[in-house]
C-alpha cells in the first residue's frame, strides 16, 4: 500500500515587531559585552591646596559613573602610575588634583598610557595641578588656574557653544549655575598643538569682576598623540555632584555633562547620553546617598510631613 508523503510543516514566522525586539535585545547585549571591560581610575591625590569637599565630590561621581556600566576604582596612590598599574584602565579622571602630584617616572608612565589610546578627564581644580608638567599642560590647553573673581562662588550663566556634542545635547543653551569661575593663565581656545574644541563658555556679563574679556571657555576637549582629553573648569561646589533640594544647584545636569565627556574618552561616541528632561528630572538623577556631613542627596529625595528631608539614614544615626 503506497504511503502518502508527510506534508512539509510550514515554517514558523514571528511577528515583525517580535523580530525587531529580538534584534534590539541582541544589539543591546552586544554593546554591553563590548563595554564590559571598561575600567576607569578616579584619581584625587593633591600636592597643593586641597578643596575641602574632594571626598563628597568623588563619592557621588563614582556612583553615577558606575550606574552607567563602567567599573570605577578610586585612589590617591601615585604608585599606580606605572605601565602595569595603568594597563587595565581605559580612562583616568583627575578630580581636583592640585600641585605636582606625580613624579617624573609616574608622569612618563601616564604619557605612554595616554599615547596608546587612553583618555583623561580633568575636572575643576585639576587645572591647578601638573603645573610643572608640559604634557599635562598641553592636554588642558594651557588653561592653568590663575585667579578667582572675588567671591569663591558666584551666580553666573554658562553658554553652550557646541550644542551637538554628546556632552551638551541635553543642556539648556543658557545654563544658570552657582559655582567658582576660574580665570586661566592662557585661553584654551588659543592652543594650537593640540587645538581645543570648545564646548561651553561663561557669559562674562552675568557675574562681577570677570577678567577674561568676551571669551571665557569652561569646558573643552582635544585629541592628541593617540589619546583623548576632556576638560572642564566647572565643578567646585558639592551640589554639582550631589544635587539637593534648596541647594544652589538642584539638578543633575553637570553629572550628565561629565558623563558625556567620559563617553568621548571611552570612544562610545555613538551612544547618546540620556539627559534628564524637566518631566523626568527626579527619576533620572543620581541615586540617593549621604555625604560626610550627613546631608542626603539624589534621586527620589522628598520631604516628610514636617518638611524634613527624607532619605537613607546617615551613618551612625
Amino acid at each position: 500500500m503506497p504511503v502518502s508523503p508527510i506534508p512539509a510543516r510550514p515554517a514558523l514566522r514571528s511577528p515583525r515587531g517580535l523580530d525587531r525586539f529580538f534584534l534590539r535585545s541582541i544589539l543591546a547585549l552586544s554593546l554591553t559585552s563590548a563595554f564590559a571591560a571598561d575600567r576607569v581610575l578616579l584619581f584625587t591625590k593633591t600636592a597643593g591646596t586641597r578643596e575641602n569637599n574632594v571626598v563628597d565630590s568623588r563619592t557621588p561621581l563614582k556612583a553615577f559613573y558606575e550606574g552607567r556600566g563602567v567599573v570605577v576604582d578610586t585612589s590617591e596612590n601615585a604608585a599606580l602610575f606605572t605601565d602595569s598599574g595603568l594597563a587595565k584602565y581605559k580612562a583616568i579622571v583627575f578630580l581636583k588634583t592640585t600641585g605636582d602630584f606625580l613624579n617624573a617616572t609616574q608622569q612618563a608612565a601616564f604619557e605612554k598610557w595616554f599615547q596608546a589610546g587612553g583618555g583623561a578627564q580633568f575636572i575643576h581644580a585639576a587645572l591647578a595641578g601638573g603645573t610643572n608638567w608640559a604634557f599635562y599642560g598641553k592636554l588642558i590647553g594651557g588653561a592653568y588656574f590663575q585667579s578667582l573673581p572675588g567671591d569663591s562662588t558666584t551666580k553666573h550663566t554658562l553658554v553652550i557653544e557646541d550644542t551637538n556634542d554628546i556632552s551638551t545635547r541635553g543642556l539648556p543653551h543658557r545654563w544658570p549655575r552657582t559655582d567658582e569661575i576660574y580665570g586661566f593663565k592662557a585661553n584654551p581656545r588659543a592652543a594650537t598643538n593640540p587645538a581645543m574644541h570648545i564646548l561651553v563658555t561663561v557669559d562674562e556679563s552675568t557675574y562681577k569682576n570677570g577678567h577674561a574679556g568676551t571669551d571665557h571657555p569652561m569646558s573643552w576637549y582635544c585629541s592628541y598623540m593617540g589619546g583623548r582629553a576632556w576638560t572642564t573648569a566647572i565643578g567646585h561646589v558639592t551640589d554639582s555632584y550631589a544635587p539637593r533640594p534648596n541647594a544652589p544647584n538642584t539638578d543633575s545636569l553637570f553629572l550628565y555633562h561629565l558623563w558625556g565627556g567620559m563617553e568621548y574618552l571611552l570612544r562610545r561616541d555613538a551612544v547618546p547620553v540620556a539627559f534628564p528632561t524637566a518631566r523626568k528630572k527626579a527619576a533620572a538623577g543620581p541615586k540617593m546617598g549621604v555625604l560626610s556631613s550627613g546631608a542626603r542627596y539624589g534621586e527620589g529625595l522628598e520631604k516628610d510631613a514636617r518638611g524634613r528631608e527624607a532619605g537613607p539614614a546617615a551613618p551612625g544615626r
